[in-house]
């Protein structure tokens, strides 16, 4: 119940006395339930779960604390009824409730005004517990052992969608429960697409292929892209490949709480600008991993500079150099933030690789 105690503690913060959660990542974190078709309904007092019948002891074993509430018709009509029920007149929902939910509602509950939380119900999910980062860890594990085995299928011939495949296969079998995203395998000139997901493109000798995926092990995700080259790599590649070695390795020696997001992603940059590169960096830094992909805490240059660096987070590092129509380097590491620094979690070679 910590983490119910945390977010109501912001609720009182921002006044609210009754929210709305929506998003399974959230229900997930804040009350275990791994099933979908279910609301969280959280109160100054009291806690309710709202799911239908195929899930109703699944709920039950896996949740406590809170009162489970069966559904008949929907999630928005029952919602909505219970909401007459207990005169509630003011409801804040989580930004990830959709129109035509948000509208059965409103139309439903005519005496409750429905209002758009501020963005606090992700805020807790930033800092990790140490639960959160042992299978975080495994996550990166599994990505990791996953591209030292990829290395052996790399051959020209093989498509990039068979490369892409092989590594889902390889994240199963080793306990991962699906991938975390489409896995980006972009070779030859599609390298220069920082999400160049697998084609049917063939691998041909000297090609440069960009490696970006990862595992989802018990809800927790990982992330990583690695750059390998086929046969030989030029004199520009290379050049380009240990600019981005050489700023990611500063951006991991700078983080550590109490730096800004912001700080951060200018460490990478400035080392890619000087170096002559500076319109081919076009994403930030790098973002929050833990039950998204994509999460809080941004490094990026759009970050606001007072969203500062703490123990605890899992982020990634991932400076990248995309030259249009040629080819892209790429290379990300997920770290968690330690009080000495960062902790790198994913450990393939990040020195050229050559096949």
């Amino acid at each position: 119940m910590d983490r119910l105690n945390k977010l109501r503690k912001l609720m009182r913060e921002n006044d609210i006395e009754n929210l709305l959660v929506t998003s399974g990542e959230n229900l997930l974190y804040y009350s275990g339930f791994t099933g979908g078709e279910a609301y969280m309904l959280l109160c100054s007092d009291k806690a309710y779960l709202f799911t239908d019948f195929r899930y109703k002891e699944q709920i039950r074993n896996e949740t406590t604390g809170f009162e489970i509430l069966i559904i008949k018709k929907s999630l928005e009509s029952d919602l909505a009824c219970f909401l007459n029920d207990l005169k509630i007149k003011k409801l804040f929902f989580e930004s990830s409730l959709t129109y035509i939910s948000y509208s059965k509602i409103n139309t439903a509950a005519k005496e409750c005004e429905l209002a758009c939380s501020p963005d606090i119900v992700d805020l807790p999910r930033q800092i990790k517990d140490e639960k959160e980062i042992s299978l975080i860890k495994r996550s990166c594990e599994i990505a990791s052992d996953a591209f030292s085995g990829i290395l052996s299928y790399v051959r020209p011939g093989i498509r990039e969608k068979e490369l892409a495949l092989e590594l889902e296969y390889l994240m199963k079998k080793s306990g991962a429960e699906d991938i975390s995203f489409k896995s980006t395998v972009a070779s030859g000139k599609r390298s220069s697409l920082p999400h160049g997901t697998a084609s049917d493109k063939m691998i041909s000798s000297n090609d440069i292929i960009t490696f970006d995926f990862g595992a989802r092990y018990k809800g927790y995700c990982s992330d990583i892209t690695r750059t390998v080259f086929i046969g030989s790599c030029t004199k520009k590649q290379r050049e380009v490949y240990e600019v981005v070695l050489e700023a990611q390795k500063a951006a991991l020696a700078f983080i550590s709480p109490g730096k800004s997001c912001f700080e951060a992603d200018y460490r990478a940059r400035q080392i890619i600008s000087e170096k002559g590169y500076a319109g081919n960096f076009g994403h930030g830094l790098g973002h929050g991993v833990g039950l998204m992909i994509h999460e809080r805490p941004r490094l990026s240059p759009l970050a606001d500079k007072s969203d500062m660096l703490e123990s605890g987070m899992t982020v990634t590092v991932e400076p990248g150099v995309y030259i249009e129509d040629g080819f892209g380097v790429r290379i990300e590491d997920t770290v968690l933030i330690t009080n000495n620094g960062v902790d790198v979690f994913t450990k393939p070679e990040k020195e050229i690789i050559i096949l």
